[in-house]
């Protein structure tokens, strides 16, 4: 039969769960945001960038200042392009989405 000391221990030990539980979701929750957030500036960065033809004739980018902006800012468009698959975003939106979908259905 169990004693008041065991159930006293049991009560705690589920609530320690319980608690952790709930960081748990707090904190996969803030890293899918963060990954979102992240993959909209990226996927932005890109599409600016890749506007170049059309954007490139504008009156601004002709002067020296301006050539030199275009030409920095199609370069990290590039660059972000070339590394985006390797940071894989999407993956890890994905797998932080079903972490916390996982949390929320054991609350």
């Amino acid at each position: 039969m169990p004693t008041d000391q065991n159930l006293l221990e049991e009560v705690y030990q589920f609530y320690d769960e319980y608690r952790t539980l709930l960081l748990n979701q707090k904190y996969y929750g803030k890293r899918l945001d963060q990954f979102k957030r992240y993959n909209l500036v990226m996927e932005s960065a890109i599409a600016i960038g890749a506007a170049g033809s059309g954007a490139a004739g504008f009156a601004v980018w002709q002067t020296p200042a301006g050539t030199y902006a275009w030409a920095t800012i199609s370069a990290i468009s590039i660059l972000l392009a070339s590394v985006k698959p390797f940071l894989r975003f999407a993956d890890r939106i994905e797998n932080y989405g079903s972490y916390l979908e996982n949390m929320l259905e054991l609350a």
